[in-house]
């Protein structure tokens, strides 16, 4: 936190004592009090050090000191009455503030006793490259004192965050905004190691993209036109970070790494060096730049960008804090230029950079964003969050930046100007895509380096609604693991989708990109497919080991009136097609390996479709174990309704809460009160926060073995720990970040973690009495990287 705290001792003397009093109440006091004042109250000095005079009146003996600059000196360093000291600063390699401190002192009688009249004045100075007076700043910004993520566990965006504390006379009209920088607190690794440092640490202004995908800007600070300023702030620049050890890595911040420009009106910018200097350690620096404004300003603007961002995916960053404004200086005159933005059409868009479209109008819209035309023909997805233009043939100018998403050109977050008047929108033929046409489309946004407007298609299949709201199609005749169309940001109320869910439909809209196994689509128009003719299903799992005679499994049959259901004959015993429910028996697995049989089905006009039907293993008798790899984590399917999600594996083991698809290791997530979501399984694809296995009946377990993964910087950090809890635990309100609440219900807790060591985890149940069948397996103190999971029970 920014607050720094320091702790007083005060001593308070009890008078044991009669004193005399005066009639109105008070002490009698016999003697002046002591007093004491300096010229000048403060004072700036350049890196390469200085002398300075100060001039003391008093009528006391006093004595000169300063706590925070060790190295400063004074002649003298005590006198009595009036005086001057001469204060010398030694040079420094950083800047940095801090204040002497002339304390007086002089005896004072009352009732006949002596006591101690103190007085104290104090000199404020400013040692920085400029050698400007850093301590009367006409703005001052520290970020705030405090920042939290917001309930989706995000850090909150600078226009977002309500917790600055802007300072000074220049700071009445201050703003702040950008563009994917936001306001966060990393913690002990990045905060400055030296006390003293002129660093007041989190929160900071983070930023971790490249200057085309992110700035910060400050706004509207207060100026004299014609003045000569200093603008000083302070920041760290993460390159690199240390996986094995936890330890993040800094770079030698400069000129080419941290861009500073400033400007009147926040349109057209100039570019101004600054000096920096390193400023308390974790790779901080103290930064200054001097400049000038013309005759005729009033506001000045401020924007900051980093060089080597990498995103939310890399290990850099730039942490920017301290920002100050104070008049004075020797900087050239500040000569803004807009930069330039190509006046185009949409078609003419060929690559990134910036790009003003004008005279275009909506064809699409999403909750997020709309898709744009114009005379060209063309059509391009625009990112707008929080998307207020949802009416087509709305007219706008659009005038920002284009980055590639996933294949496609897309506006990120360009300024939107409305225009007078409505379009006339007519749709062209839409270019229809199905079966290897429909693969091919999305192969060619998976490309590298792929690049491509927005497309007009037709698309046929039937319309699905996940648990979380999130809408799709489910394409025939290719294979739905690689290939679906993704229409989770299209508004239900402009295609009545909740209509036709489960129903084959012909959609017609704009395809924007793709993303292993979804094709992002904004579509315009949904209608039912009243041609349609479609043979679906999925595969049958974790069949019972008794099997099961006449079971049923919902499959997709549209426009056939018979389905004809061959089988293995001898794992899958009988099948048959009834509407769109197909109906199975499946004999007994006497074996200790799980085991696939198949049925197929085929109709004239569509292609056969061939069902694998798994069955689990019978387990050993008695005594055993069963050990779940990685490889078998993968087989796991898991209900729609991933929050209730519980399933058996591939080898026969029960388990609750893995998630699905990883096939080099699981990460155990951590808990936290902050995040209660994490009680429940993920639907991540890489993670989860808890598993559950479920032994046979009538068995005891004696012993959890869990293999930590150690690839390259995949590795457990030192200290994280694994707890054997009920299945039906559940932090609360109350859990603390050191997992106390879990500690507490466990029937087990592991030894610790050891960062990079593959030794299995080995945690002993043998003395646990009454144990249930199922229990839960969670990590505390951080999350743990796992690729092995073995239970032995008796």
């Amino acid at each position: 936190m920014k607050a720094r705290r320091f702790f007083a001792f005060v001593a308070a003397t009890a008078m044991l004592f009669a004193v005399g009093c005066t009639p109105d109440g008070g002490v009698e006091a016999n003697g002046e009090k002591a007093t004491i004042s300096v010229t000048p109250t403060s004072f700036a000095l350049a890196l390469e050090g200085g002398e300075q005079t100060i001039t003391v009146t008093s009528n006391a003996d006093w004595t000169v000191s300063c706590l925070a600059a060790s190295d400063v000196t004074f002649e003298p360093a005590a006198g009595s009455g009036d005086g001057s000291v001469v204060v010398t600063v030694p040079a420094s390699e950083t800047d940095r503030n801090f204040v002497i401190t002339f304390s007086a002192q002089k005896p004072q009688i009352v009732d006949g006793m002596e006591f101690p009249s103190n007085a104290k004045a104090e000199v404020a100075v400013s040692q920085n490259a400029g050698g400007q007076d850093m301590t009367n700043f006409l703005y001052y910004e520290k970020c705030g004192t405090n920042v939290e993520k917001d309930e989706k566990g995000y850090w909150p965006y600078v226009d977002k965050f309500t917790g600055w504390t802007p300072e000074g006379d220049a700071a009445a009209n201050v703003v702040y905004s950008g563009k994917s920088a936001s306001v966060r607190d990393s913690k002990a690794p990045y905060e400055p190691t030296a006390e003293a440092a002129g660093v007041s640490g989190a929160p900071y202004a983070f930023l971790n993209k490249v200057p085309a995908e992110a700035y910060f800007v400050i706004e509207n600070l207060a100026v004299t036109g014609g003045s000569n300023y200093t603008f000083t702030f302070n920041v760290s620049c993460q390159n690199s970070y240390d996986n094995a050890n936890s330890v993040p890595g800094f770079a030698t911040v400069d000129n080419s790494l941290v861009h500073v420009e400033f400007g009147y009106d926040g349109d057209a910018w100039a570019a101004v060096d600054c000096t920096f200097a390193p400023n308390g350690g974790n790779g901080w620096y103290a930064a200054t730049a001097q400049f000038k404004v013309k005759a005729d300003a009033t506001t000045l603007y401020a924007r900051f960008t980093y060089e080597q961002g990498g995103g939310s995916t890399s290990n850099t960053g730039a942490r920017l804090d301290d920002f100050k404004l104070v008049e004075g200086g020797n900087g050239d005159e500040l000569a803004p230029e807009a930069p330039v933005v190509a006046e185009t059409t949409i078609a003419e868009i060929t690559e990134v950079g910036a790009y003003k479209v004008e005279n275009a109008w909506v064809v699409g819209f999403t909750g997020n964003g709309v898709i744009l035309t114009d005379a060209s023909g063309a059509f391009i997805n625009v990112y707008i969050y929080g998307n207020e233009h949802k009416t087509i043939g709305e007219k706008m100018t659009v005038d920002g930046d284009v980055q590639i998403r996933q294949g496609g050109f897309q506006f990120n977050s360009p300024a939107v100007t409305v225009l007078d008047g409505t379009a006339t929108v007519s749709y062209p033929t839409p270019n229809q895509y199905e079966g290897a046409a429909l693969e091919a489309l999305c192969e060619k946004y998976a490309t590298a380096n792929a690049s491509y407007l927005a497309e007009y298609v037709e698309l046929k299949g039937v319309v699905t609604k996940s648990e979380q709201g999130h809408y799709g199609i489910v394409f025939s005749g290719v294979d739905n693991s690689k290939y679906e169309a993704s229409l989770s940001k299209t508004p239900d109320a402009a295609l009545g989708l909740d209509a036709v869910i489960g129903k084959s439909v012909i959609m017609r809209g704009f395809v924007t990109d793709y993303e292993l196994p979804y094709l992002g689509v904004v579509a315009v128009s949904i209608e039912e497919d009243a041609n349609a003719v479609a043979l679906a299903a999925s595969d049958i799992t974790n069949v019972p080991v008794d099997g099961v005679t006449n079971a049923t499994a919902n499959i997709t049959v549209v426009g056939i009136d018979t389905v004809n259901a061959t089988f293995d004959g001898t794992i899958v015993t009988a099948a048959s097609v009834t509407g769109n429910v197909l109906t199975y028996s499946v004999s007994a697995n006497e074996t200790e390996e799980a085991r696939e049989g198949w049925i197929e089905l085929s109709a004239a006009g569509v292609e056969t479709v061939k069902i694998a039907v798994k069955q689990l293993r019978k387990l050993p008798e008695g005594a055993g174990s069963y050990n779940l790899s990685i490889n078998d984590i993968t087989a796991i399917s898991y209900a729609a309704d991933w929050t209730t999600w519980s399933t058996v594996a591939a080898d026969g083991s029960a388990w609750s809460g893995f998630a699905y698809k990883q096939t080099k290791c699981y990460q155990l997530s951590f808990s936290s009160s902050s995040d209660k979501d994490k009680n429940l399984p993920t639907s991540n694809q890489n993670k989860s926060n808890l598993l559950s296995p479920v032994i046979p009946t009538g068995k005891t377990i004696t012993k959890i073995t869990i293999t930590p993964f150690v690839e390259g910087s995949t590795t457990t950090s030192n200290g994280r720990k694994f707890v054997v809890l009920p299945a039906d635990f559940a932090y609360t309100t109350t859990v603390d970040g050191n997992g106390t609440e879990a500690v507490n219900a466990a029937y087990a807790v592991s030894e610790p973690t050891v960062k990079n060591s593959t030794t299995p985890i080995v945690i002993d149940l043998s003395g646990v009495e009454n144990l249930p069948q199922q229990v839960q397996i969670r990590a505390i103190l951080g999350a743990a990287y796992i690729s092995d999971v073995k239970i032995d029970f008796e």
